[in-house]
C-alpha cells in the first residue's frame, strides 16, 4: 500500500514564481524527507 503526505507551504520572492516555488521546496526539504514533487496552488503578482 502507497502512503501520500501532503503538506501546504508559503514560498516568497521579489524576483520570480519560479524563486518563490523554489524557496518555497528548499525551507520544506530542510526537514521532509524524499519529497517526490510539488504543485503550485495559486500565483499573485
Amino acid at each position: 500500500m502507497t502512503a501520500v503526505k501532503i503538506i501546504k507551504v508559503l514560498g516568497t520572492s521579489e524576483e520570480s514564481w519560479h524563486a518563490a516555488a523554489e524557496a518555497a521546496y528548499e525551507n520544506a526539504d530542510e526537514t521532509i524527507e524524499n519529497i517526490r514533487g510539488i504543485e503550485v496552488e495559486s500565483w499573485t503578482a
